[in-house]
């Protein structure tokens, strides 16, 4: 796997870190982006240790259990994420980071079916569709994460 695409998904949920200052109750939204803070840099780290592991010379098979571990990721987050109270400001706006982040997993589902395959074109559109689908992803997270950090600033 090409590793532009894992430093696509790396840098999209990189933007996570909120900023709240001002509005509704400052202290909820402070704790509210600790906790998202806190959850983003778990899985930071495992993105790290993971985009190591996927080389040039990596095999489909090789990238097929990368992405295996990083779907377990993405899960992971997802579910921190899940358990997070959001201000009500922003519940709605968390739901969607919530469901962005949880496609980053359909998408890396589908690509390692396809990198399972022997075919070597299926392997290479799996590839170039992974990358379509993390960039549109990660504007729908960046964007999501911009509403929010307006919103926890009472813009």
């Amino acid at each position: 796997m090409h590793r532009l695409v894992v430093s696509a998904i790396a840098t999209a949920l990189l933007a996570l870190t909120l900023a709240a200052c001002g509005g509704e109750d400052v202290e909820r939204s402070n704790d509210y982006v600790r906790a998202v803070n806190a959850a983003q840099t778990s899985f930071a780290q495992t993105f790290d240790r993971l985009q190591s592991q996927i080389t040039t010379s990596s095999t489909p098979a090789q990238d097929s259990a990368t992405l295996g571990r990083f779907r377990a990721a993405i899960d992971d987050v997802v579910a921190d994420l899940r358990r997070v109270d959001p201000p009500d400001s922003v519940r709605q706006q968390h739901e969607q980071l919530v469901a962005a982040i949880r496609s980053y997993g359909t998408t890396v589902t589908k690509a390692r079916a396809a990198f399972r395959s022997k075919d070597a074109t299926e392997i290479l559109a799996a590839r170039t569709q992974l990358s379509t689908d993390v960039a549109r992803t990660s504007v729908r997270i960046n964007q999501t994460i911009d509403a929010i950090n307006r919103t926890l600033r009472g813009e």
